[in-house]
């Protein structure tokens, strides 16, 4: 299982790193693109093809406590 091409430049470095953008309008599709991505990296380490041990991880138990409810 591989991460979508687009991922590496996207989060390559860390977010405290970086300025984001500080008006809505820019900040707006950046939210929407990041919580995809969330989405879909939950979905590939919970999917029956994905080796279990990836769902012990204790980084991603907390990120899906997070992120499921949203």
């Amino acid at each position: 299982m591989s991460s979508p091409s687009d991922w590496v430049a996207r989060y390559d470095r860390r977010a405290a790193d970086d300025r984001l953008p500080t008006s809505k309008a820019a900040r707006d599709p950046l939210v929407l693109t990041i919580g995809a991505d969330g989405d879909a990296l939950l979905a590939m380490i919970y999917a029956v093809s994905a080796p279990p041990w990836l769902r012990e991880i204790p980084a991603v138990q907390t990120v899906r406590q997070g992120w499921v409810p949203q």
